[in-house]
């Protein structure tokens, strides 16, 4: 169950069996896709693509930043939701390196 600002914790995370991406190592812990975008809901809602009501995450970022300046140091996922195909007619959006899981 995420926090009141959306963020999970890591058990939340690994319970999930979700892939999730570490900025610090640039790496997925998993790569179940050949190719997939996933984008945090500020960033869904950016491109015209909400995340819808009942939308579960696809996928998590781990934020190290995440929580700070309040005492909750333990909610530090952010959840991602899947926009492959949407982002893929989108030819000039540009992307993060976080947001695109592909085998290397």
């Amino acid at each position: 169950m995420p926090n009141a600002t959306g963020r999970y914790c890591k058990s939340e995370v690994a319970a999930s069996g979700l892939p999730y991406y570490i900025p610090r190592s640039k790496r997925w812990t998993s790569q179940p896709y050949a190719h997939a975008v996933f984008l945090t809901a500020n960033r869904c809602k950016m491109f015209g693509l909400p995340v819808r009501d009942n939308e579960s995450p696809s996928a998590f970022l781990f934020s190290a930043s995440a929580g700070y300046g309040t005492d909750d140091n333990k909610h530090r996922y952010l959840p991602l939701y899947e926009r492959t195909q949407e982002m893929l007619k989108m030819r000039d959006a540009r992307l993060y390196p976080h947001e695109i899981m592909k085998y290397s």
